[in-house]
């Protein structure tokens, strides 16, 4: 319901595992079969996303994609919706751009990211490079993020072209990028896709995306943040792509 005013029914995606393609299906009937894309186990967030990303790159090689998991509780659509709206601008020039949400209180359980210059950019006016990702602090260490107002939490958002995200990957961990990108080129193709996952799948790093390619390429000026003003609480499930 978030991302339809976004995109479509028709541009979204899921990454599941096999325990939820039945319910996921049966809950979203407007979703096209060959926009779930079934994980066979679970390799953290890089190979979700960077699946999906690989997918849709061959089906589309212009597209641009945002990651978004179902375990968020959001309130404030209208703010959520305005600030993916400027990521995206921003992903358009080559950017992993991620969503900051304002602290309200010095959390131990996000990671922080910290704003570095502003862009400039007249179609994304909040848009800034991050300087850098921190890890979850304690509570002092929130405390002083939050006293320099530099700050945000890190909604585990990710917006971006698919190519350049997979330009990041091969850079950055280029085996698991090899892995994914073998999977994506028969994934449309039934005969050969489990084949080939049942092969690949198990050799895949298990990695974050912060990690794999967000961390690394902020130290670079590759990594933007919107800073959004919507409310976030983060549970534990699933991970849903949009695009």
């Amino acid at each position: 319901d978030r991302l339809l005013p976004l995109s479509s029914a028709a541009r979204t995606t899921i990454v599941a595992g096999p325990s939820h393609v039945k319910s996921i299906k049966d809950q979203l009937p407007d979703l096209l079969a060959d926009n779930l894309f079934c994980e066979p186990g679970p390799k953290d967030s890089m190979a979700a996303i960077g699946l999906a990303a690989a997918i849709i790159a061959k089906r589309d090689p212009e597209a641009v994609i945002g990651s978004f998991a179902a375990d968020h509780m959001i309130s404030g659509d209208d703010a959520f919706l305005s600030a993916v709206a400027e990521a995206v601008e921003v992903a358009k020039k080559d950017y992993l751009v991620t969503i900051g949400i304002a602290p309200s209180h010095p959390s131990t359980g996000f990671g922080y990211v910290r704003l570095g210059e502003k862009l400039g950019m007249k179609e994304a006016p909040n848009a800034r490079l991050v300087q850098s990702f921190k890890e979850k602090p304690d509570a002092r260490t929130a405390a002083s993020y939050i006293a320099t107002g530099n700050y945000r939490w890190n909604a585990g958002m990710f917006v971006t072209r698919a190519k350049f995200l997979l330009e990041l990957l091969s850079e950055y961990k280029p085996e698991l990028h090899e892995g994914l990108v073998r999977i994506a080129d028969v994934w449309d193709d039934e005969s050969l896709r489990q084949t080939v996952i049942t092969e690949v799948w198990s050799t895949l790093e298990k990695i974050p995306i912060d990690n794999a390619v967000a961390e690394p390429a902020a130290s670079e000026g590759r990594v933007a943040v919107v800073p959004a003003t919507f409310g976030q609480l983060h549970l534990d499930l699933p991970c849903w792509l949009g695009h």
